[in-house]
């Protein structure tokens, strides 16, 4: 099979030279470019070749320890709000007794 593939020659055309395959398809006059007409790639055909939607597998190890550090951040917030809540009613109660002795 090798051997039938170096000993390969380009069929040739009126026996001015060989066929280049690209200029078949591209004809000199495109200069490299050619206009597709709206069959290029596009997101349905990218649909059908990938077998429709796409879903991410990521392994529940991953998940497990993303969400716990996410409680963990979570915990701290709510803590962090709680603490704040009470040092502005703190710091509210301290002005109304201030104004009080006023």
């Amino acid at each position: 099979m090798k051997e039938e593939m170096k000993n390969y020659e380009a069929p040739e055309e009126d026996g001015s030279g060989p066929v280049d395959p690209f200029l078949v398809v591209m004809n000199k006059g495109y200069n490299g470019h050619l206009r597709l007409f709206r069959k290029g790639v596009n997101n349905k055909l990218i649909k059908k070749v990938n077998g429709g939607e796409t879903s991410y597998m990521v392994p529940m190890e991953l998940m497990e320890s993303v969400k716990t550090a996410i409680d963990v951040e979570m915990k701290c917030l709510v803590e962090m709000r709680k603490q704040s809540e009470d040092d502005h009613e703190r710091k509210k109660l301290e002005l109304v007794e201030e104004h009080k002795k006023k």
